[in-house]
């Protein structure tokens, strides 16, 4: 019995131990808040989550609060802190936590999208191969690419051909991907009505270039 009761105090003890323990971590308060970053750069239609961090470590309650400054350029999910981007501009991205009056700020940029149309044959594929891939090493995730690759071509025989598919593979890089995907099925005119392109460039058939000489016609052609 004696054996009994040392056991049943010493469990007693270290029940009552472990309550004020527990306690004192429920009550230790947020001091500071911390993102792994304080600006950041997307793209429109891009997602990102940034990573708060709280100390203490102790803290128990590190529920986080998100919000966003202007949720028409930058779409935050005000639990998780995923963003989206929505529109060119700016936005500053706040968190809180339930327990303080804390702030943690990240300035937030949207960049618009670059939209690149590339017309041509093997010389203009060798051109831009490795762009996507150059692009997204860089880090730069606004730039959307189409190349549309047909062998043999003149200029004027990509306008008489226009709304037709034949003959052409449609290559696609979109903002961030690390490389070309090819399909087939378009015409130029297809791929013009896609949307507004900020650039385009047109390559022709070197071995009789009709842009070599730029007559009035021709360049009525072009």
């Amino acid at each position: 019995m004696e054996i009994v009761r040392k056991m049943l105090f010493i469990i007693f003890f270290i029940s009552l131990c472990s309550c004020s323990k527990a306690k004192d971590y429920i009550n230790v308060p947020v001091t500071n808040i911390t993102f792994d970053h304080n600006r950041l750069t997307l793209s429109i239609g891009s997602t990102a989550t940034l990573v708060a961090m709280v100390s203490p470590k102790e803290t128990s309650d590190k529920t986080m609060v998100w919000s966003s400054s202007d949720e028409s350029i930058v779409q935050i999910n005000s639990a998780t802190g995923l963003m989206e981007a929505v529109k060119e501009g700016a936005a500053i991205i706040t968190c809180t936590t339930k327990q303080s009056d804390l702030k943690a700020l990240c300035d937030v940029v949207v960049l618009p999208i670059l939209n690149i149309l590339f017309v041509g044959n093997s010389f203009t594929y060798d051109a831009v191969r490795w762009l996507p891939g150059l692009l997204r090493g860089a880090g730069v995730k606004n730039v959307n690419m189409v190349l549309m690759y047909r062998s043999g071509s003149l200029i004027k025989e990509h306008v008489s051909d226009y709304e037709s598919d034949i003959g052409y593979t449609c290559y696609r890089a979109v903002p961030g991907a690390p490389g070309w995907v090819s399909t087939t099925g378009y015409s130029i005119k297809d791929v013009i009505d896609e949307r507004k392109w900020n650039v385009v460039s047109i390559q022709e058939h070197t071995e009789n270039a009709e842009a070599w000489g730029l007559t009035p016609q021709r360049q009525g052609v072009i």
